[in-house]
């Protein structure tokens, strides 16, 4: 993985997860990673609705939701969360393989790492 989009999804990993533990209720936390044509990270947890959090505790988890979409889209990924009081929340982010991958990663433009052999 390019190190600059390796740092970023291992955040979006370790805040998912973080919010999952604190989350009241978890009993279940699955986690997942998926290596194809492109890269998928899917935390899930089986906890209290996010959105029902937020309204009895504080935004600190909006917060950590921001930080993670706004972490998504500096490398090209996508964010979505879903979450329901019935079944707990996925999360899942999906990074193309042409951002994720080194050789395909080197010939893109704008990105802070460029091949040693360049």
């Amino acid at each position: 993985m390019h190190p600059f989009v390796r740092d970023e999804v291992y955040s979006i990993g370790y805040e998912a997860i973080r919010n999952a533990c604190k989350r009241t209720g978890v009993t279940r936390l699955k986690i997942a990673l998926i290596y194809g044509s492109d890269f998928y990270l899917q935390v899930s947890d089986n906890g209290k609705d996010m959105d029902q959090l937020a309204a009895e505790e504080n935004e600190d988890r909006q917060v950590g939701l921001n930080r993670m979409r706004k972490r998504a889209e500096q490398i090209g990924g996508r964010l979505s969360v879903i979450s329901s009081a019935n079944s707990g929340t996925d999360l899942t982010l999906i990074v193309p393989g042409r951002v994720i991958f080194p050789r395909r990663l080197w010939s893109r433009k704008g990105l802070p790492y460029k091949s040693p052999d360049h």
